[in-house]
């Protein structure tokens, strides 16, 4: 349900996280996940709300929006050769993060029970570091039925 339609990116460099967001968005776009109002709303936010959780051993984002922009429930995927950053959830203290989970919830109910599960895999350094692994969808798709995401 939420990775089916295989929005990932492997080992990608960026410049900021905006480029990334946009990346992830673009291909939300073009699988008719999200609106193209999408991208906006979801940098809009991360600069209200930031996601950024530093986390071992290093720091993940999961920058998301409301629901009104999404077509379909996905979850995108990319892991960085090196960190971008972004702001601390909560703090706004800089985060270097190495992996980001895009959300585009439609069911605006489902929206904290996945963001509370996804937190709770991020709390396992085993996993953090499995998710960093990953170079194809295979091995990626590995990980997140070993993290009950499939």
């Amino acid at each position: 349900m939420f990775f089916d339609k295989e929005v990932s990116l492997f080992n990608r460099n960026f410049k900021d996280r905006e480029e990334v967001i946009a990346e992830l968005v673009s291909r939300m776009e073009e699988k008719e996940l999200v609106t193209n109002e999408y991208k906006q709303s979801v940098i809009e936010r991360e600069r209200e709300f930031p996601t950024g959780l530093q986390t071992l051993p290093f720091g993940i984002a999961i920058p998301h929006a409301d629901s009104e922009n999404v077509l379909q429930t996905q979850i995108g995927f990319a892991s960085l050769e090196n960190p971008v950053e972004f702001k601390a959830m909560g703090s706004n203290e800089p985060v270097q993060v190495k992996l980001i989970f895009l959300l585009a919830i439609k069911n605006p109910n489902d929206h904290l029970d996945t963001l509370q599960k996804l937190i709770g895999i991020f709390q396992s350094e085993h996993l953090v570091n499995s998710f960093s692994a990953c170079s194809s969808q295979d091995e990626l798709n590995n990980v997140l039925e070993a993290a009950g995401l499939m």
